[in-house]
């Protein structure tokens, strides 16, 4: 993928490209958003992981793409990933 070799270029951190399955992806617009997912979180792990290497998956089975993206960087304060899963979890939804 060329969004990742010109990424790895650009800033000096190892990331690698992997593909399971078919992952071919059939619709322009879901292709769009695979690609613009993984230019942001690259973009995050660049800005905020401190991470030396990364590595980009995608996985395909069926009509179903699964983009994987994960690093080896310091990952987020406890403080911050509470606040944030609240916020993405609807309350009907959260555990009591």
């Amino acid at each position: 993928m060329e969004l990742v070799e010109g990424f790895s270029r650009r800033t000096g951190l190892d990331v690698k490209f992997e593909t399971l399955g078919e992952a071919q992806m059939y619709c322009p617009a879901a292709e769009e958003a695979a690609y613009r997912i993984v230019q942001e979180a690259l973009s995050n792990v660049h800005r905020h992981s401190n991470a030396s290497h990364a590595t980009v998956r995608l996985s395909q089975r069926a009509a179903i793409t699964h983009v994987i993206i994960a690093d080896d960087g310091t990952g987020m304060p406890d403080h911050v990933r509470s606040v944030s899963l609240s916020r993405a979890i609807p309350s009907a939804v959260m555990p009591t």
